[in-house]
């Protein structure tokens, strides 16, 4: 049996990246019995906590200090017979400068090694620094095989590799096994509510969602997609009046599966992130999608129709109005399709990748050159950390608290 290491934005923790890594490692486990399953992760307690996996966790995002502390550990894991990057929309650095380094480092060991990779579930955003291009480029381009989740992904991969074999598939989340559903919340009925600070949403009119939600249910659970929401979520609540804040409740970042139970008890759900829809939809719950990226919206309209949608400056009481007068839609049909669609793709994907030649020469040799340049930028990258930890502490390196 092979063994298998798998990459992708795992222990922030982030519901729809751990969805991912739970949908992987449960495929991989019941399809292909491997020898090995690595997991590439930010924090291992951070993605076994939330996702409760047992697998062999690799830890330590690289540019950062934990890269080099684990480097051994990643050595290791990148010998495995295939490396699997996704799913989710990890060619992209609108964000971050340092998504390709942290995701393509190991996947450069592995072809030095002789080992192969492919992409999975993978969306493409696109590149603007023009310094990542190469490494991108090269890593896409010595792929055994890929699997994107849209047309506009498969166009922008072809960009990099226009040689590539592509294929389109559904979000690799449409294959997600699901805990059982919990009913909803009858006798404290609630809707819930996920939201992001970027890109901007129109608070006045999210603030005027969240009261009419409340004059009409009398509840609402904001749910975090990561840690990160938290502050946001208190910063919206707080200029809420005092009345309509005691109706509010902030729900903690506890398991994938009370975050599942959260989007079960609900009357119905307002989201903005992909995953969270995407769960509120196999759920079938009367949805409000709010749209801030072409993903939603197309993964939506895969799904069928029945549900409502709005951009994030339109967002507004008159949406809390329409959605409270829907009906429990019934896409039974649509999922199945999607899910038995998306698990033919991913099938098809690994034996490929599984049967593809090894990187030859010239491919090892490219790997040998893209590491000369990445593991100084790591190791600098990661010293500067320490140092600025060491003078103002832990939380010195990350996103601007509020």
């Amino acid at each position: 049996m092979p063994s298998f290491y798998s990459i992708g934005f795992f222990g922030a923790p982030n519901f729809g990246d751990e969805l991912l890594c739970s949908t992987v490692v449960g495929f991989l486990q019941e399809t292909r019995s491997p020898t090995d399953l690595f997991v590439m992760t930010r924090s291992a307690k951070a993605t076994a906590g939330y996702t409760e996996l047992e697998v062999e966790y690799v830890e330590g995002w690289a540019p950062g200090p934990e890269y080099i502390r684990h480097l051994r550990k990643h050595l290791h894991a990148s010998r495995s017979d295939l490396t699997l990057i996704g799913g989710g929309g990890l060619i992209s650095d609108h964000y971050t400068w340092q998504g390709a380094i942290c995701y393509f480092t190991d996947v450069c060991w592995g072809i030095l090694m002789g080992r192969r990779h492919a992409f999975i579930g993978l969306g493409v955003v696109g590149l603007r620094r023009w310094w990542l291009k190469p490494l991108v480029r090269f890593v896409c381009r010595q792929a055994a095989s890929t699997y994107v989740r849209d047309e506009h992904s498969a166009a922008q991969f072809h960009q990099l590799a226009p040689k590539a074999q592509v294929e389109v598939g559904p979000d690799l989340a449409s294959l997600a096994s699901l805990p059982p559903p919990i009913p909803c919340d009858e006798e404290s009925p609630y809707v819930l509510v996920n939201f992001r600070e970027k890109p901007p949403i129109n608070e006045a009119g999210l603030r005027s969602l969240i009261e009419t939600l409340i004059a009409r249910i009398g509840r609402v659970v904001l749910l975090p997609a990561e840690p990160s929401d938290l502050s946001y979520y208190h910063h919206i609540v707080e200029q809420l009046s005092p009345s309509i804040r005691e109706a509010v409740e902030i729900a903690e970042m506890g398991t994938l599966e009370s975050a599942i139970g959260l989007i079960d008890g609900a009357q119905a759900v307002v989201a903005e992130r992909l995953h969270v829809n995407v769960v509120a939809a196999q759920r079938q719950k009367p949805l409000l999608v709010m749209e801030y990226e072409d993903k939603v919206g197309a993964y939506m309209q895969s799904v069928g129709t029945g549900y409502l949608s709005c951009s994030l400056q339109d967002i507004s009481s008159a949406h809390a109005e329409s959605l409270l007068q829907l009906e429990r839609p019934d896409w039974s049909n649509n999922l199945a399709g999607l899910r038995q669609q998306a698990r033919d793709v991913l099938d098809r994907t690994l034996e490929s990748a599984l049967a593809a030649p090894r990187p030859g020469l010239g491919a090892r040799a490219m790997a040998a050159l893209h590491l000369m340049w990445l593991l100084p930028l790591i190791t600098i990258r990661g010293s500067l950390i320490l140092i600025k930890r060491a003078i103002f502490g832990r939380g010195a390196i990350g996103r601007k608290k509020r």
